[in-house]
């Protein structure tokens, strides 16, 4: 890919105009050092590279025809054009990799995560803003979204940031239904990782409303969990977006609480935006103390979240009993966090009796919000270990 360099420095310009603008002098100055310390380092580094490549492109050109008997006598002007020609090509890679080495070094000190996190999320809105397929009512639907990057730790927000500059938002008028069984499916929206385009399929949903969980879709996924990447997808776009209060894949929702119980929203989070169900494999292995109890536990969430096929109100009441019967009994446990396993039991049991929980359900990944939540409020946790039956305000579902 050809960098036009005076086009590339005269961007980076205007970006660390942009950045004068909101930080103390002091601050830019320290910064650009660091860039031009960078870029040097990295310059150096290159050349000391090319020329080592030069010295060996020239040896291996020279030494074949001096060993060889039939070319002992060759004129050497060919050899001459041969490494001239070579050294035309190492210049030229050089100048394009020094260019390339700028323009690398900024982004990776832009998107540096001892930034501020807020610098960095507004720089990711930039580029949405700069996306001529997102109108300003999709922007707007998404804004409360912010927050959740800003939580996030480990999302890869340069290449993020490169999604964002390419994603494309299309309204399709087609229908876009399948049935199985006796019940037909109506899909209101999706995204095309491959394509990196989201379809709203106008007639069966509500683009607006649609768009925070498809963009969710963006950040993170679950190849091996499908069902349950869209339980922890609708969770996200729920808490942040809409109150707490989901829309769509109720039970894989509640599965996502489940595991957010189990191994932490920070281990479900980093896993999902990674797209390695791996991390939570392995804090489940610890957990359950077996690898094979550990998969076995997290297919049976993927097929609770499956909503191509009718809930198994049989499997449901046994893996509930299952994960309850484990968690009393294993010592990956304290006394303290075997409460966890009602919890656990009550969300289980919600999937086939609405009744079951009747007090207000935490937030596991918008975490201010809930943190605000809870200096008015008793944690709810301990209100559950001091009294498992108390009847606390119920939650609208």
């Amino acid at each position: 890919m050809f960098i036009d360099k005076e086009r590339e420095l005269e961007r980076l310009k205007e970006e660390i105009l942009k950045l004068q603008q909101k930080h103390m002098q002091e601050q830019i100055k320290r910064d650009n050092q660091i860039i031009r310390k960078y870029i040097r380092t990295s310059s150096n580094d290159i050349e000391k590279r090319f020329v080592q490549m030069e010295e060996k492109n020239k040896q291996e050109i020279t030494q074949p025809l001096i060993c060889s008997k039939q070319l002992r006598n060759v004129d050497h002007s060919f050899i001459d054009f041969i490494w001239n020609k070579n050294k035309v090509i190492c210049r030229t890679l050089y100048l394009l990799l020094c260019v390339a080495m700028i323009k690398e070094g900024y982004d990776q000190f832009f998107f540096d995560t001892t930034i501020d996190s807020e610098e960095i999320v507004n720089k990711l809105y930039e580029t949405l803003e700069e996306n001529e397929t997102i109108k300003p009512e999709y922007l707007a639907a998404i804004e409360p979204l912010r927050d959740y990057f800003e939580d996030s730790e480990d999302i890869d927000f340069l290449d993020f940031n490169q999604k964002l500059a390419t994603l494309e938002l299309v309204e399709s008028e087609e229908l876009n239904r399948y049935r199985i069984d006796d019940f037909l499916y109506h899909v209101r929206a999706q995204y095309i990782m491959s394509d990196n385009r989201i379809i709203f399929y106008i007639n069966e949903g509500e683009p607006i409303r649609d768009f925070p969980h498809e963009f969710v879709h963006v950040t993170g996924h679950f190849f091996d969990y499908p069902w349950l990447s869209e339980g922890i997808t609708e969770l996200v776009a729920s808490e942040y977006c809409f109150n707490g209060k989901e829309t769509f894949y109720l039970n894989g929702v509640k599965c996502a609480r489940i595991l957010c119980e189990l191994v932490s929203p920070e281990i479900v989070r980093e896993s999902f935006q990674k797209g390695d169900s791996r991390i939570i494999i392995e804090k489940l292995t610890s957990l359950f103390g077996d690898e094979i109890i550990a998969k076995f536990f997290l297919n049976e969430m993927e097929q609770i979240s499956n909503l191509d096929q009718k809930l198994d109100v049989d499997r449901v009441k046994r893996l509930r009993l299952f994960i309850f019967q484990l968690m009393m009994t294993s010592d990956s446990f304290d006394e303290n966090e075997k409460w966890k396993a009602s919890v656990i039991g009550d969300y289980f049991a919600s999937m086939y009796d609405l009744s079951a929980i009747n007090y207000n359900i935490p937030l596991y990944f918008n975490v201010q919000t809930d943190k605000m939540k809870r200096e008015t409020e008793m944690d709810w946790s301990k209100k559950l270990k001091q009294n498992p039956n108390i009847q606390l305000q119920s939650k609208e579902q």
